[in-house]
């Protein structure tokens, strides 16, 4: 292997960290991927599947969950809505595997990564429902995302039943690439570095593990942790007052809402008021890219 596709010494040193301290059960590291969430589902599936050749196949299974999956280097990352998520060594990007998954996880995650980060920047950082990390810029009051989230399901059919196979959380995050280099696909872009104002590069090994280990911890502990959940996202949501609009996916009712965004509901839902009523969004896009103060 050359110097080129080794796995970058740091992020194995983070990853050696969270086994050794048991926060995950096991990782994967690879030097360079087209995408950690496709990667992981693969193996997903193959566990799920029956009659999958165990000989020659590598499926991941219950026993090996939560699994980390990390790149040095992905090149066909995924974000939601299609979006494409490429890393680089500015960046950081990894999946979770879990074995199952509560309604609020995606809540949970946006509350759990903006705790894990607000100690590495200065300025305000919030959530864009459902879990875009956003952080407001000291000129012009705009929020800008910094940071995603993927989540995705993998379900098993076994015989006449169907059930969970497991969940695939992927993350990314913009450490240390400057805003201007930044792809802009639907929200304007930042860094974590760009709103520190260090002078030296963050460091995204000690990222990772804070990150890893803020996700976990919340996951975990759900459900009985709902409430102080909801509570955290609800102060934590840069939509809340401000008149949005909203793409729903196919199949849930109008395919596109403009109205006041009043908040989450208490499975997580966004509800938006509208001249003929109040709205409940389970999956969607919120289509408005600025929100600034006042």
């Amino acid at each position: 292997m050359n110097a080129a596709t080794e796995f970058p010494a740091d992020l194995r040193h983070a990853v050696t960290q969270l086994k050794n301290e048991g926060i995950v059960v096991s990782a994967t590291l690879l030097p360079e991927v087209a995408s950690t969430n496709s990667w992981a589902m693969e193996r997903l599936k193959l566990s799920a599947a029956e009659g999958a050749n165990r000989a020659t196949d590598i499926p991941l299974g219950l026993d090996q969950l939560p699994h980390l999956v990390i790149a040095g280097k992905q090149t066909a990352g995924r974000g939601r809505q299609g979006r494409s998520w490429l890393s680089s060594d500015d960046s950081l990007t990894f999946s979770l595997v879990l074995p199952n998954a509560s309604l609020l996880l995606p809540i949970a995650v946006g509350v759990a990564i903006t705790s894990a980060l607000e100690s590495s920047v200065e300025q305000p950082i919030g959530i864009k429902w459902p879990n875009d990390i956003v952080i407001q810029s000291a000129t012009d009051g705009v929020w800008r995302k910094a940071a995603g989230v993927l989540i995705e399901t993998v379900q098993t059919q076994a015989r006449e039943t169907t059930s969970d196979g497991g969940v695939v959380l992927g993350v990314g995050v913009n450490l240390n690439r400057c805003p201007r280099d930044l792809p802009n696909g639907g929200l304007a872009a930042t860094s974590l570095s760009a709103a520190s104002k260090r002078l030296e590069p963050l460091d995204r090994a000690e990222i990772l593990v804070q990150l890893v280990t803020c996700i976990l911890d919340l996951a975990s502990g759900l459900p009985w942790q709902t409430h102080s959940v909801l509570e955290a996202f609800r102060k934590r949501c840069v939509l809340t007052g401000h008149a949005v609009r909203v793409q729903r996916v196919p199949g849930s009712g109008a395919d596109e809402l403009t109205g006041c965004c009043q908040g989450i509901d208490s499975e997580g839902n966004l509800t938006v008021s509208t001249p003929e009523g109040d709205h409940t969004i389970a999956s969607g896009e919120v289509l408005r890219t600025r929100w600034s103060v006042g």
